[in-house]
Formats: structure tokens, C-alpha cells, sequence
């Protein structure tokens, strides 16, 4: 099943079985706990946001081109350097409304392009109706979009849910044209990598290194390709964005998400983020990966568990049976 046809089933079984979600929430924060939403809540906005990269792509790389109507304008909302140097303002986060009118406005050129119907539409209208039910459409924003030299470096986004009091690491997947993706996703030998001191100290009977895929880890944590004019390795600046979204937002939750590779990428982020003693990152951490490959071998698992039971992370790994890429 497409990941719309998955998202389309998710959405229609929570609205199914409704709750009074305002209240509950209301509830919980006049008590002062934070407000987690349901499992299937979780499941549904996580693969919604997980897919959201791949349209930014899309969009990003046709505005670069000059195909779309207000190219610059559209750069510049995506955070394009260039196009933010033009007009000398500060880049405002871009909200799920602006990209559906991006799409309205380039509707006929957009349809050709992909020869039928906008079916990741559905994306975007999902998590701009959140946003509007909440009494705010801009309560749901793209703070950070970085797919700067995706040729060679791991693309992702941070979006801010006020809603939902959070902030989302969303690794884009796989994509196939122009960049090194699917030369990571086919290092599948392991390297060790080592197991982090905190989580050592929590289980002194756990391996003193945990066996990692060698492409995922190395598109975020030794990437020698990824260009001189990055001086740090593409974890680093996650984390480095990622903190002060956390910091000028206290009591926020920390989600991490992506599909197929994405998921990949984020559990290790999640992982290496959950095990570290930064006091900007609120435990747990929750991650929740769609459709993604293995990451490690059993070393990695059991560390992984003990960060479970240490209760420092949530995972949830959303597969389909038909998809082979959760077996590899």
C-alpha cells in the first residue's frame, strides 16, 4: 500500500473511535503532565510528517529550476541562503497552508510533471486541518528545512507542533535522483560504534560497542564527502538546530521520525540524542520510524532496549507486511 493509502487507514481508524482531545489535554497540562496523545495519534502524525520531506524535494529542486510561479519567494521559505540574501528578511517558518497553495498556484505544471494526480496532497491538508481545529493555522510549522548539497548529505527537517507542545526531527527517506541515498542504504556491512557511557553506566553488562550499519552511520557521523564548507557531520548540526527550538520552548517534547531510510536515520539520532546527558533534551524522546531497515545487529538492539527500560526513550516501528525494506 502507498504510504497515503497507510495514512488514509490510520486516520479514519482514530477518527472512528473519537475523544474529547481539547479536555484531556486541559486536563493534563492544569495538572502539570504533558499531554501525550493516543498511540494511534502518534502513529498517524508521525507518518504524515515522515512523508512531508519528500514534497519539499520536490518543490525545492522544480523552484530552484525556475518551473514554478514565485521561485524565489518559494526558496526563501524553504530557507535557501541564496534567495534570503536577496531580500535581506529573516526567513519565517513555513506552514502546511503555504505549501498547499504553492502546489494551487503550479497545479497545471505540477500535474503534468507527475502525470496525474497530487495524491501527497494529502499530507499537507491533514496537518493544516490539525492546525486550524487547534484555532491557530500556524500552530503547526517547518522551523528548519536543510537539504542544502542532498547530493551527498542526509536531507531532513525540524517541524513545531504548539499544539501538541513538540518539536520533530523528520529525516526525508530515499531519494533516488541526483543524491548518494541509495549508495548508504547499500553498505550493509557493520561497524562498531561506541556504546554511549550513560547507558554503560545504567548496565555495566552491556557490550562496550554496539554494531551499526555502516552507511547510516556514516551519513550522520563520518561523512567524508559531505563538502569543505561543512565543518560538522550532519548528527552535530541536527543536534545544534534542534536545541534551541528545545530551549525557547521549555516543556516540549522531543519527537524523531522518517520513512525507509529516514526511519533509519532517526532511530539512530533518537538513540544517540536518548543515551547523551544534555539537559535541553527532554526524556523520553520519542521515536517512531516508518517503514525502515534495520539499523544494527543485536548489540544495537540490546542497547537499545535498555534505553527502553531506562524509560530515556519511546520507539515505535510502523512496518507493512508487503514491504521488504523493514526485513534488510
Amino acid at each position: 500500500k502507498s504510504m497515503v493509502q497507510v495514512t488514509q487507514r490510520i486516520s479514519a481508524f482514530v477518527t472512528s473511535a473519537p475523544r474529547k482531545l481539547s479536555t484531556y489535554v486541559e486536563k493534563r497540562r492544569s495538572s502539570g503532565l504533558y499531554a501525550w496523545p493516543n498511540l494511534l495519534e502518534e502513529a498517524k502524525e508521525m507518518t504524515l510528517a515522515s512523508k512531508s520531506q519528500y514534497p519539499i524535494t520536490f518543490l525545492r529542486r522544480e523552484a530552484k529550476a525556475g518551473n514554478l510561479k514565485r521561485s524565489d519567494e518559494i526558496l526563501a521559505l524553504f530557507g535557501e541562503e541564496e534567495s534570503l540574501a536577496k531580500d535581506g528578511e529573516k526567513r519565517r517558518s513555513a506552514h502546511a497552508a503555504d505549501i498547499i497553495q504553492i502546489v494551487e498556484e503550479n497545479r497545471e505544471y505540477i500535474t503534468k510533471k507527475f502525470g496525474g494526480d497530487i495524491n501527497w496532497l494529502y499530507v499537507f491538508t491533514q496537518m493544516d486541518e490539525r492546525a486550524t481545529e487547534g484555532g491557530d493555522p500556524g500552530s503547526i510549522a517547518f522551523k528548519k528545512i536543510d537539504h542544502e548539497f542532498e547530493e551527498k548529505r542526509a536531507a531532513y527537517g525540524i517541524n513545531i507542533d504548539r499544539n501538541r507542545q513538540r518539536a520533530t526531527v523528520v529525516f526525508r527517506g530515499t531519494w533516488a535522483d541526483g543524491t548518494d541515498d541509495w549508495n548508504r542504504n547499500l553498505q550493509f556491512a557493520t561497524r562498531p560504534m561506541e556504546t554511549p557511557s550513560q547507558l554503560q553506566d545504567a548496565n555495566e553488562e552491556l557490550p562496550k560497542e554496539v554494531n551499526i550499519h555502516q552507511g547510516f552511520y556514516e551519513y550522520l557521523f563520518d561523512n567524508s564527502e559531505r563538502g569543505e564548507q561543512f565543518a560538522e557531520q550532519r548528527y552535530e548540526e541536527v543536534l545544534n538546530d534542534v536545541l534551541p527550538i528545545l530551549k525557547e520552548n521549555p516543556g516540549y517534547k522531543l519527537y524523531i521520525t522518517g520513512h525507509s531510510l529516514g526511519g533509519a536515520l532517526g532511530t539512530l539520532t533518537a538513540f544517540k540524542m536518548a543515551a547523551s546527558n544534555i539537559e535541553e533534551i527532554p526524556k523520553p524522546i520519542t521515536c517512531i520510524s516508518v517503514g525502515s531497515p534495520l539499523v544494527g545487529d543485536e548489540t544495537f538492539r540490546e542497547a537499545f532496549h535498555e534505553l527502553e527500560k531506562t524509560g530515556w526513550i519511546r520507539k515505535l516501528r510502523i512496518t507493512n507486511d508487503n514491504d521488504p525494506v523493514p526485513l534488510g
